[in-house]
């Protein structure tokens, strides 16, 4: 944020050049430059839990007299009042939502010159990124600069009365109040918005006079002939101002200063400085009575937050003794007011918080202004005294691992996809899924306004993102890309989120065998590294029927112990024409709920166990077999077969069509063969091929080839 070094200076009395105010700032609160290098501009990075304080120069000024022992110059308040204006017989102020409106203060001046404002105060907004309008406007804009409240000005006589137009009643009405759907607002800025319920508006009896915490109307903005005006200084809700800054996409100065919070004491004291500037730089009479409506700090508008702080907690938290009566000192500049007290026996400090600290909330906030002020520098530097313990292992994060290594090594690409999808995607979804959708309440865009309920929507656009880059600078016939990550449904107001590993292939060729070969094959070898025996069969689940982008009919359940543990299956034709190359894609989608319970279950942790010292013997087989015939069915034999000596069994190939009879395939087979605690002998391990070959034959009646 932008600061006038000028405007510092002069209310800290402090001569120094505006690097040194950096400086300062930034070795003990927040890290600011200057700027342009021509001692004119600040510029300060502002935590989001200090923009309440020190969004403004009188709070950036009070950081700098708390640093450099000084007291802080405090702006003139003083207005004259006229006791014959009787703001009573001219406005009437009603809050009608409390929740959004905490307080609502305005003084009414009659009488007054609009005319540009003194070049002092031109220079000031201009050095901090304002464009002066005129005195009036100015006047509002310098306050909010100099205190950090936001303040607004209307024309009084182009505040309607009771009846739209009429003008016969000399009592005008201000209302806070939702705006009603549908109605409609030109901003000082001559743009228009519809709104809706959710918005808060200040209104006359019938229209919008301004966007609540945000922006002015033209209906009754500041204009030269303006003579009569209310000034409104007010107090509005932060999650409210900001939903409606998000909704409107309308930021202003304003409306970040109220999302950040800001203390509805600080009104009455702005509205009282404005007022001031106003009688200075534009005359006018002031009424004597404020408007001050609203219900803020809990109906309570004097109490204190006090909080006490033991005097031994302050050396335990720093680490380290300090000088507390510099702490104290440093913190009553800052606006603390500290009383030594004696609590249960031990000595404390009775704290009072400011009224603008709103960020402070315990013990431990009081201590770490103390430090700050005091200077980190000053402490100092001791080696941290803990015990380091190796924590639980993660199985789900440690499964996630050991899958995306796999299937990397078989080609794979690892990606992350985000988690929300847009309206398109959610029109895309069948009636389950779209009741099941978990809408944002506060989307950043129109492509986020659902978490997502499927894993493959954004797989498959992080598939046709790669594709575009491939097809760029890569020559290749296929992309495989595999995520992790979680979907979100809900259900009677419960909702749920799931772990999921989901993966896609695409095949730049028209092969839909082969690729449904390749995905069933390496799903079946990663499952079987992991412990599990993998079957494959047709889904009937009603879920996944009419989705616009899945074609339900080949989905194929991925089985594990006779629970399903996720699915397979092919993307619809009509999805391809937004892709360039590819034709063909089967998606898949394993939950790790699932997995991870097999895993329990069975106490499947893997262990480390020492290599073997026996060599390995390796046989292939090849086998002509009927095409219905699972290979999952064949390796579940195979095992059975020859437990205890056959270490591993993997499909290298598999062929159906030209030079075959049609309802037969070809399977050929890597076998390793190893015993864990002696050499096998050829004789041994010929025989253990024999037996493999007659149970096959005896089983499918097979054709070894």
């Amino acid at each position: 944020m932008k600061f006038s070094a000028a405007w510092l200076k002069e209310i800290t009395g402090l001569k120094k050049t505006t690097k040194e105010l950096g400086e300062l700032l930034t070795n003990h609160s927040l890290e600011a430059r200057d700027l342009t290098n021509t001692g004119d501009i600040l510029d300060v990075d502002l935590l989001s839990n200090r923009v309440g304080d020190v969004s403004n120069h009188m709070g950036l000024a009070r950081e700098l007299a708390a640093i450099t022992n000084r007291k802080l110059k405090l702006p003139p308040t003083e207005i004259k009042v006229d006791s014959k204006i009787k703001i009573e017989n001219y406005l009437k102020v009603k809050i009608q939502n409390n929740k959004k409106c905490r307080r609502y203060n305005c003084r009414l001046i009659l009488g007054v010159t609009v005319k540009p404002s003194p070049i002092w105060m031109q220079e000031k907004l201009v050095t901090c990124g304002l464009h002066p309008i005129n005195n009036i406007v100015d006047a509002t804009n310098y306050t909010m600069l100099e205190l950090g409240q936001p303040l607004h000005a209307f024309d009084y006589e182009r505040i309607d009365s009771t009846a739209k137009g009429d003008q016969s009643s000399k009592v005008k009405n201000i209302i806070i109040r939702d705006a009603k759907k549908g109605e409609i607002i030109t901003t000082l800025d001559n743009d228009t918005y519809k709104l809706d319920e959710s918005t808060l508006i200040i209104a006359d009896s019938h229209e919008p006079l301004a966007i609540a915490g945000i922006k002015g109307g033209q209906r009754a903005a500041i204009s030269n002939f303006t003579k009569n005006i209310v000034v409104e200084s007010a107090n509005f809700d932060y999650w409210s101002t900001h939903l409606t800054s998000v909704k409107l996409q309308l930021k202003t100065d304003a409306s970040w200063r109220f999302e950040h919070k800001i203390s509805p004491e600080l009104a009455e004291i702005a509205l009282n400085r404005v007022c001031h500037l106003i009688q200075k730089i534009a005359g006018g009479s002031i009424a004597k009575e404020t408007i001050d409506e609203g219900v803020w700090n809990d109906g309570a508008k004097s109490k204190d937050k006090e909080i006490v702080v033991p005097l031994d907690k302050i050396s335990q938290v720093i680490g380290q003794t300090v000088d507390l009566s510099e702490a104290k000192k440093k913190l009553n500049y800052l606006g603390f007011k500290i009383k030594n007290i004696k609590k249960n026996q031990v000595s404390a400090w009775l704290v009072t918080v400011p009224y603008f600290r709103l960020d402070i909330t315990e013990p431990e906030d009081i201590i770490g202004e103390a430090a700050r002020l005091i200077g980190y520098d000053s402490l100092q530097s001791q080696k941290p005294l803990g015990f380091l313990t190796m924590p639980e292992p993660n199985e789900q994060l440690n499964l996630e691992k050991r899958a995306k290594d796999y299937f990397i090594s078989q080609g794979f690409n690892d990606v992350y996809t985000y988690s929300f999808i847009g309206n398109s995607d959610y029109n895309e979804l069948n009636t389950y899924w779209q009741n099941k959708a978990v809408s944002l309440v506060n989307p950043v865009n129109q492509d986020s306004t659902y978490l997502q309920p499927l894993s493959f929507i954004n797989l498959f656009k992080g598939l046709k993102n790669t594709e575009k880059q491939v097809n760029d600078f890569l020559s290749v016939d296929h992309i495989w890309l595999i995520s992790t990550g979680k979907t979100y449904e809900k259900s009677n107001n419960q909702y749920k989120e799931a772990s999921y590993i989901a993966g896609i292939l695409s095949t730049f060729e028209e092969n839909s065998e082969d690729l449904l070969r390749a995905g069933k094959g390496i799903l079946t070898s990663w499952l079987s590294k992991e412990g599990f025996s993998v079957n494959f069969s047709l889904s009937n689940d009603e879920r996944y029927v009419g989705l616009n982008i899945l074609d339900d009919r080949t989905i194929l359940n991925i089985e594990v112990e006779d629970q399903v543990i996720g699915w397979l299956g092919f993307l619809k034709k009509e999805t391809l024409a937004s892709l360039n190359q590819i034709r063909e894609i089967i998606v898949f989608h394993i939950d790790e709920a699932i997995l991870l319970n097999l895993y329990s279950k069975h106490g499947m942790n893997k262990q480390v166990v020492p290599l073997t010292k026996y060599p390995a013997a390796k046989r292939d087989l090849s086998i002509l077999i009927q095409k219905n015939v699972a290979i999952a069915d064949i390796l579940k034999l195979i095992n059975s077969a020859q437990e205890g000596v056959l270490e591993e069994v993997e499909v290298f190939d598999i062929y159906a069509g030209k030079n075959l009879p049609e309802d037969k395939k070809s399977v050929a087979l890597h076998l390793l063969f190893r015993h864990k605690d002696r050499t096998l002998s050829a004789e041994e391990i010929n025989q253990a091929m024999e037996k493999i070959e007659h149970d096959l034959m005896a089983r499918w009646n097979v054709e070894v080839r």
